[in-house]
């Protein structure tokens, strides 16, 4: 197996047969390359001349490392982050998704860009392009916003469980128990207590615990109390599985 130094060199080599031959992508790799050895005042000169040539991943590895403060600071600052997120989402590019997605998590976030109605438009258009993490955001905001209403807003409702029902198609494994909630509790859609139960033990078989409480407190109040038990100790079961995994 090729250690960190052949990966490197690799990078390298690669990144000045891509700029030999006039292609711009060359700078990006080569940003990344010195990136990783934590040569940042290199990285920045490699990702700005990237730029310079119109390279997306340039633009968006630079956008990090604006973010994260590992530039010139008398040159950028943490504001430039949007800047050249905003450069490489306009390429219309693979990873242009990728910048969309970033953008709206800025803007969603109240201490950041703060701006939502921003941070949707990112969002469908990283959506219509295919991107799970872009429809679990989207149907996260709109279940907030419905939320907000006590549910009493039926448009809010209604696209909340519009998203929640794409999440899940997009990612059972991780929105099982959303989805349930929505049949559970009838947000969007009619009240389907025998889908939502189902949804439910799928989240528990998904090994999650969320699902086994939801169930156990279901059956619980309507007085089945061996099967209110059951599921209390596979809800305990779960969790301790998920502390094990993640210790």
């Amino acid at each position: 197996m090729a250690d960190i130094t052949d990966d490197i060199d690799s990078l390298f080599a690669e990144a000045d047969r891509l700029i030999d031959a006039g292609n711009p992508e060359g700078y990006g790799l080569l940003g990344e390359a010195h990136y990783i050895q934590g040569d940042y005042e290199n990285a920045s000169v490699a990702f700005e001349k990237g730029i310079e040539m119109k390279d997306p991943r340039s633009m968006y590895d630079f956008a990090l490392m604006c973010y994260d403060g590992l530039v010139d600071n008398s040159r950028y600052d943490w504001y430039d982050a949007e800047k050249y997120m905003e450069m490489c989402y306009k390429t219309e590019s693979d990873i242009s998704v990728e910048a969309a997605v970033w953008l709206a998590e800025y803007f969603l976030d109240s201490a950041e860009g703060g701006d939502p109605e921003f941070a949707i438009d990112y969002l469908n258009y990283a959506a219509d392009k295919g991107h799970k993490r872009a429809t679990e955001l989207l149907a996260d905001h709109y279940f907030s916003l419905a939320e907000n209403e006590d549910f009493k807003n039926e448009e809010a409702n209604s696209l909340a469980f519009k998203y929640e029902q794409k999440a899940y198609e997009d990612d059972p494994h991780e929105q099982s128990y959303n989805y349930g909630y929505m049949y559970f509790y009838g947000i969007g859609t009619p009240v389907n207590l025998r889908l939502a139960l189902k949804l439910f033990e799928e989240d528990y078989e998904f090994g999650h615990k969320e699902g086994a409480e939801a169930l156990a407190d279901y059956y619980e109040k309507e007085g089945m109390e061996k099967d209110a038990k059951a599921w209390k100790k596979f809800a305990l079961n779960a969790k301790r599985k998920t502390l094990e995994r993640d210790n």
